[in-house]
Formats: C-alpha cells, structure tokens, sequence
C-alpha cells in the first residue's frame, strides 16, 4: 500500500509510540498541554516577580502559577479550541444561511455551536490519537510483515482499543 521504507530499529520505536498514542493519547495528550500553559504561567509570574522581589520571590510565584496552570491548562484548552471551532462554524453558517451575524439569533447559535463543541472536543482528540497510534503502528509492522498482515494487526487493535473506550464508558 504505501512505499515507505523505515529502519528496523526505527521502526521499533515507531512501534512503541504507535502503542502509546493508541493506548494513552489523550492523557498524553493532557499532560503536554497542562506542563506547557504552567511553564508559560510559572515563567511570565517568575518574569514579573523577579522585576518586583528579586529571584526567591520569582521562584516562589514559579511555582505557585506553575501549579495553577497544570491544573487550568486543559480547560482553557478544550475552550479555546471550542471557541475557535464554534467562531469558525458560526461564521460559514451565517453566511450560508443569510443570518445576520449582529441578530440575536445569530448569537444564540454562536452560544450552542460553542458548547457543542466543547462537549465533542475530547472525543476528537481522543480519536486522532487513536488515528495517529494506529498508522504509527501500521509503518512499523509493515517494515518487519507484509502490508496486508500489518493492516489486519492494525484494524484488531483498533476495534480492541474501541471497545475499550466504550466499555469503560458502560456501553458495552
């Protein structure tokens, strides 16, 4: 199917990845974004504290915000992206309705297309990892089992890692 060539030692580590990413991607995924926003807090608090008390002070602030952001970082995330998706979808559907964007209806959609997504952003990103994993997975195996073999090893640990998530949601 596809012409790529990896390394054997390259595609042990793709391998490895590809099971982290299909396996435990959205906490990965989570803890990424909650470390990045708390360094970015801890470091502007730590900027304008050592402007203010000097470095102890900075580090104390450090921190204090490093710890406030790990723990808002995903939220402001999931809203954000929700923010923007719902401004984006907003702005296509008036525009193809013929709404007027500064009518009352207008934002009453602009409201519900923002919680919509907010409530399907998890999903998504839950999905895309599970996309990633598995392709990641797929590159692997095809350098050491033909591409038929890889894609049938693929789609059973797909479908497993679907179950997975529905059973532990109490679907199944």
């Amino acid at each position: 199917m596809l012409n790529i060539i990896v390394d054997p030692v390259a595609a042990f580590f793709l391998l490895v990845y590809g099971f982290v990413l299909l396996f435990g991607g959205k906490g990965i995924v989570k803890l990424i974004v909650g470390i990045g926003f708390g360094g970015f807090l801890g470091a502007a608090g730590f900027v304008l504290a050592s402007m203010v008390s000097g470095v102890g002070g900075g580090l104390i602030v450090f921190l204090f915000m490093f710890i406030i952001g790990v723990l808002i970082g995903w939220w402001i995330f999931k809203a954000s992206l929700s923010f923007l998706s719902g401004l984006t979808a907003w702005y296509l559907l008036t525009g193809l309705l013929g709404i007027p964007r500064v009518s009352s209806t207008s934002l009453l959609l602009l409201l519900v297309l923002i919680v919509i997504f907010y409530v399907l952003i998890e999903s998504a990103i839950t999905g895309v990892t599970i996309l990633l994993g598995a392709f990641l997975i797929y590159l692997a195996l095809e350098t050491w089992a033909g591409s038929i073999l890889s894609l049938i090893i693929v789609a059973f640990l797909v479908m497993f890692r679907i179950a997975w998530i529905l059973d532990s949601k109490g679907v199944l």
